[in-house]
């Protein structure tokens, strides 16, 4: 067969989505925080950018030459750098016509200057039109200053360490922004919220009575529930490989886990009621 037989052959095959290319893998993050060097305790949000012409899974790794050797299946995982060295990121993205990577290598460094964070109580990135958030500063190396801004959100800037609640009317996706400043100099946080409309259905909020604090915390963790406890609760604590670290029944609006001894990094945690059926809430926090 020649060369112009073969090229026909090839287009009509891909004009019948006979032929599909393979992935390609790619990733960025959010804020294009993604540098070649970063402090600890810096938590990144990373963006799947991979493009496939079918459906495809992902796979990451976060190694360093310490020997941390961390892993991902989600799409668009969070992950905090707990301890200084070179790093390297690779997403392994798997389609039924093929598999490709992508990586990159920063090194983590112990730095004076803040690692700005953000999380928010409860842990959530979705809310329903019209709800709020709370948003709360999860930054390390003390800082003394914060810048806040809330596209989207009323109000809509805050130089609280810990801004009022932000409450957001319209559905759409939000990247809200933390700008943490000392005496050694600024560092930015980011956080997507993806604002749904919920009309007919349950308030997807309705659940969040539960909290933990401080996050992130160094020795102790309370978990804290709003309501009155009318039923034990199972809370279950797992690392970012999914061992189980701890596991405890709640029965008192407040809870205190002693984490001293963990080693550092983030956790996750689930809640669960009496008779186990489903999940009430789940997040994480930072051992630091």
């Amino acid at each position: 067969m020649n060369k112009i037989n073969i090229l026909a052959a090839l287009l009509f095959l891909m004009m019948n989505g006979m032929l599909v290319a393979q992935p390609v893998a790619s990733f960025n993050s959010i804020g294009n925080e993604l540098q070649d060097t970063i402090c600890n305790c810096k938590c990144i949000g990373f963006l799947n950018t991979s493009t496939s012409t079918d459906t495809f899974t992902s796979f990451w790794t976060f190694k360093s030459l310490s020997g941390i050797n961390d892993s991902s299946h989600q799409t668009n995982p969070t992950y905090c750098f707990s301890t200084p060295g070179n790093y390297v990121i690779k997403l392994i993205v798997t389609s039924p016509s093929g598999v490709d990577s992508f990586w990159i290598s920063i090194d983590v460094t112990l730095c004076t200057k803040p690692a700005a964070n953000i999380s928010t109580m409860p842990v959530t990135d979705t809310i329903c039109a019209g709800n709020c958030v709370q948003f709360q500063d999860a930054s390390c190396n003390d800082p003394t200053s914060w810048s806040w801004q809330f596209p989207g959100g009323s109000p809509g800037t805050s130089a609280l360490q810990h801004p009022p609640l932000i409450c957001y009317n319209n559905a759409g996706t939000y990247l809200a922004k933390m700008i943490a400043t000392n005496t050694f100099g600024t560092d930015s946080g980011y956080y997507f919220i993806h604002v749904i409309t919920c009309t007919g259905i349950k308030n997807i909020e309705s659940e969040n009575n539960f909290s933990i604090f401080p996050n992130p915390a160094s020795s102790a963790v309370t978990v804290h529930y709003s309501q009155i406890i009318n039923q034990p609760y199972h809370l279950i604590i797992t690392d970012v490989l999914g061992s189980i670290i701890d596991k405890k029944i709640i029965t008192d609006r407040d809870t205190k886990i002693d984490i001293s001894n963990w080693n550092k990094g983030v956790y996750f945690y689930e809640i669960i009621g009496n008779d186990l059926s489903n999940t009430n809430q789940h997040g994480r926090f930072i051992k630091n």
